[in-house]
């Protein structure tokens, strides 16, 4: 009887197997999902909800949805993917959200939440005495304007602010001696909370914080936390003033502010925006991020009121606007993103003396497109750069893809000192057609350790009278030249610069003579010449004397002239017995087929005037008066000496001669155009 019933069951068992195999194969398993069904699904936020401010449901996790509607439970619908819903009164409701594909396939979903009587104190209206926000829950159901009075704010205050809605501190009739005041110091353990009443956390759902020119300059915010306000996508009146699309979150007129240890997040525009006269009395230990727009916007005047310990998660930088710059004894502090300048910048004498402002270590300046700074154009002005070699301070583009040439450069006219500073990207073509990336003209400015890189044109240029001091710097992928500088200041350069990839250094006469005893020392780069040099003095002494080894090329059609006019003494000196001394076209004019002018020797030439040991050539290009040679004597008896030089290819003749009987020995020449000599 036992075995009969084990192989009873046995046979069921099987009976089983055998049926549940034929309706899979019959039915082919579970029926498939849709993956083109929608699927409707929703998140509600996990605090305590209150009547009178938004409720944010979030339908990012459905699925397939074409279409949207909500019903909130109170009669209330909308069709957004997203939704932000205010209950007037407190109860349970029911929240229902429908959503529909592209085919016309519906889904729907249910749930149900509690929502808590209003615990906020509501404002709006005028502020006429003074005012008191306790610790808690406040609303902003309409514009506050801080009229006659004064409000403070204390720790632990949460404000909600419905949308396009505001606080004003100041109005036109403000009567408070000082002007209005508003005071919101929290703690660390109990900021003061500003956010949108909707719920949202989006970008400009509410106005602004206003500091109007009526506001008191002692106005103070501490440990407070600013959120997604500064609404931007319009402008319009309120009562009293207007608000434009360009206000931050926090917008400071013509007056001051304090803030310290307060984040600002989430502004439609500008985290923090000031006036031309608008400034900070501390701001220190803020942090900005996720703003739209520049986490800062502030007038040249006043960059320098922005403190330290900040922290800026911004792509973007400080946007100093305006022009003249008129402030004594002032200092950019270092931040974490750069200073965006934009326009052309100028360090002035303002009311309170001569403009002068430093730039801490570390520090980076970002010049938008055509942007420049002009020191002591006009009237007096310095700028002192002085970074180290960790903390170098930076000129850079400050264009989103960064070029050559992107910005113009910074033109020093007065006392100015740059050091470890690296310029990049600098140097266009300024109204002028000039390319530099720095131009320094005071003989006290000081250019040391700095790198110059990325320049269209040349990097540094000294002007016609500086001596500045130019001490191991960098010169790196320039398209011109590393340096230039006048023929009076070039026997003051020091040669401990590092250049390469550049045209080397080029050499202007700019002043109509030569004046003092100078030597050009042998020069380790690149030397080009350009232009036309006068050797003579009508009071005292001018020589030149040209270092042993030297090769100095010339560029199209520039000449050395030496004691022509009216007899007026000068002297050169190009003796290269111990080393050959070589006088040339430079490179790219010689591409081009161009030759240079002359060297031109005149009655006033000195008996000490010599060109020995050198190789001299592709000069002699002088159209004007084509009898001119590569050398040219005019009236100079038995001087100048001119021997063991290799004078060769020639424009037109290698020397020529008018009333001169120069002692010539052992030159060689060679293909000269015309002929080896010609006398006139």
């Amino acid at each position: 009887m036992k075995i009969f019933l084990q192989r009873t069951m046995r046979a069921r068992y099987l009976a089983l197997l055998c049926l549940c195999a034929l309706s899979l194969i019959r039915c082919g398993g579970d029926d498939p999902v849709d993956p083109a069904a929608p699927v409707a699904c929703f998140a509600t936020p996990d605090n305590t909800l209150y009547a009178k401010v938004g409720v944010a449901f979030n339908a990012d996790c459905s699925k397939n949805a074409a279409t949207y509607t909500w019903d909130f439970g109170d009669g209330d619908v909308a069709t957004s993917a997203s939704a932000s819903h205010i209950y007037k009164e407190q109860g349970s409701y029911t929240v229902t959200l429908k959503v529909e594909n592209a085919l016309g396939q519906v889904h729907s979903t249910s749930k149900k939440i509690s929502v808590q009587a209003s615990p906020f104190t509501e404002h709006t209206g005028y502020i006429d005495q003074a005012e008191v926000w306790k610790e808690g829950m406040h609303l902003i159901t309409g514009n506050v304007y801080i009229r006659h009075g004064s409000l403070t704010i204390e720790p632990g205050a949460v404000i909600h602010v419905n949308k396009e809605k505001s606080i004003s501190v100041g109005h036109k009739d403000t009567a408070t001696p000082g002007g209005a005041l508003f005071t919101a110091n929290g703690t660390a353990a109990k900021p003061i909370i500003f956010q949108p009443s909707s719920g949202q956390s989006v970008a400009g759902e509410w106005g602004h914080i206003f500091f109007t020119d009526k506001a008191s300059a002692n106005s103070s915010m501490d440990y407070c936390d600013i959120r997604f306000g500064g609404k931007a996508n319009a402008t319009w009146d309120y009562e009293a003033f207007m608000y434009y699309t360009n206000y931050g979150i926090v917008h400071v007129g013509k007056t001051a502010v304090k803030i310290n240890n307060t984040k600002i997040s989430g502004a439609a525009n500008y985290a923090v925006s000031l006036s031309e006269t608008g400034y900070f009395t501390a701001f220190t230990g803020n942090t900005l991020s996720n703003n739209v727009n520049y986490p800062i916007y502030v007038h040249v005047n006043y960059a320098h009121t922005i403190g330290t310990g900040n922290t800026i998660q911004s792509t973007k930088g400080i946007y100093v606007y305006g022009q003249d710059f008129m402030q004594p004894n002032t200092t950019w502090r270092k931040q974490n993103v750069p200073y965006v300048l934009v326009g052309e910048k100028r360090l002035l004498t303002g009311q309170n003396g001569p403009s002068s402002l430093t730039i801490e270590p570390g520090t980076t300046i970002a010049l938008k497109k055509s942007a420049s700074i002009q020191v002591g154009l006009y009237s007096e002005g310095h700028l002192y750069a002085e970074g180290t070699a960790s903390e170098p301070i930076i000129f850079t583009s400050a264009e989103d893809t960064k070029a050559k040439g992107d910005w113009f450069g910074i033109y020093a006219w007065d006392k100015s000192t740059f050091k470890y500073c690296r310029f990049e990207y600098g140097g266009g073509k300024d109204f002028q057609n000039y390319s530099r990336i720095l131009v320094v003209s005071d003989a006290e400015s000081v250019v040391s350790n700095c790198t110059f890189t990325e320049a269209p044109g040349d990097a540094l240029e000294l002007g016609d009278f500086s001596l500045a001091t130019l001490q191991n710097n960098t010169f790196e992928k320039c398209d011109g030249y590393a340096i230039r500088l006048s023929a009076r200041q070039f026997h003051t350069m020091s040669f401990n610069q590092t250049i390469t990839g550049t045209k080397g250094v080029i050499i202007e006469p700019r002043e109509l003579a030569l004046e003092g005893a100078v030597t050009w020392a042998k020069c380790p780069y690149k030397l080009t010449f350009h232009g036309t040099l006068r050797i003579q003095s009508q009071t005292g002494v001018s020589s030149l004397t040209i270092a042993p080894g030297s090769t100095i090329r010339f560029t199209e059609a520039s000449s050395i002239i030496v004691g022509s006019e009216s007899w007026l003494p000068g002297t050169l000196i190009v003796d290269g017995t111990s080393e050959r001394i070589t006088l040339t076209i430079d490179e790219a004019a010689k591409a081009a087929g161009k030759y240079w002018g002359n060297i031109r020797f005149g009655a006033g030439t000195s008996a000490t005037t010599k060109l020995v040991n050198c190789e001299i050539s592709y000069g002699g290009y002088a159209p004007v008066d084509p009898w001119f040679g590569m050398i040219d004597c005019t009236g100079t008896t038995g001087k100048p000496t001119i021997s063991n030089c290799t004078i060769s290819n020639s424009y037109g003749y290698g020397i020529s001669l008018k009333n001169a009987t120069p002692a010539l020995t052992n030159n060689t020449f060679s293909a000269n155009a015309k002929s080896n000599t010609y006398t006139y």
